[in-house]
C-alpha cells in the first residue's frame, strides 16, 4: 500500500537535510495556506500576552517543538497543533518551520 504522506515527508526531509537540522521543515507560507482549527488573527486578539512571551522565547531558542499537520483520507490538511508557534513564526517572518505530518485518526 502506498503511503499518501510520503511525498510530504520526502519534501520536509529534503529541506531538513539541506539545512542540517533534525526535524523535518516546511515553508511557512505553504503551511499558512492550510486550514486552521482557529484563525491566527483570533490568537493575536485573545492571547497577545502569551504570544508576546512565546515570541521572545522563539527569538532566543527557535521553534523547538514541531507544528503538527494532520492529513485527512481525502488528502486535505489541517494545522492541528502548534497554532501559537505558527502565529509567531508568521509574525517573525520565519521562512521555514519544523513540522510533523500525521494521518487524521478516525473516530
Amino acid at each position: 500500500m502506498v503511503d499518501p504522506l510520503e511525498p510530504l515527508r520526502r519534501d520536509a526531509e529534503r529541506i531538513s537535510r539541506a539545512l542540517g537540522i533534525g526535524n523535518p521543515m516546511a515553508r511557512t507560507k505553504e503551511v499558512l495556506k492550510l486550514e486552521m482549527r482557529i484563525p491566527l488573527e483570533l490568537l493575536w486578539k485573545d492571547e497577545k500576552a502569551h504570544l508576546d512571551r512565546l515570541t521572545e522565547e522563539i527569538k532566543v531558542r527557535g521553534i523547538t517543538e514541531p507544528i503538527t499537520i494532520r492529513v485527512r483520507k481525502d488528502g486535505s490538511m489541517i494545522v492541528w497543533d502548534g497554532l501559537h508557534r505558527l502565529a509567531v513564526a508568521q509574525n517573525l517572518g520565519l521562512e521555514e518551520i519544523p513540522v510533523i505530518y500525521e494521518q487524521m485518526r478516525q473516530l
